[in-house]
């Protein structure tokens, strides 16, 4: 079984980095959503997020398992 890739977080960029094989660079971020809570009358969503996984190296990075294992964490 694979193990996902050690992470960190950016105080800087509010965002979780992790580097993969080939030094591809990863950001994920979350964001509070409240888009639920502006389309509702009566019902209040809290704890909603939006995910972002920005691949921040500008090069092709090949299929790797361990990313999503990385995520999932």
């Amino acid at each position: 079984m694979q193990n996902p890739y050690s992470y960190h977080y950016n105080e800087q960029t509010a965002s979780y980095q992790f580097t993969i094989k080939f030094d591809i660079l990863y950001d994920v971020v979350f964001i509070v959503n409240e888009t639920l809570n502006s389309i509702s009358n009566s019902i209040q969503f809290n704890h909603v997020y939006q995910i972002i996984i920005d691949k921040r190296t500008n090069k092709k990075a090949p299929l790797d398992n361990q990313v999503s294992l990385t995520i999932d964490i």
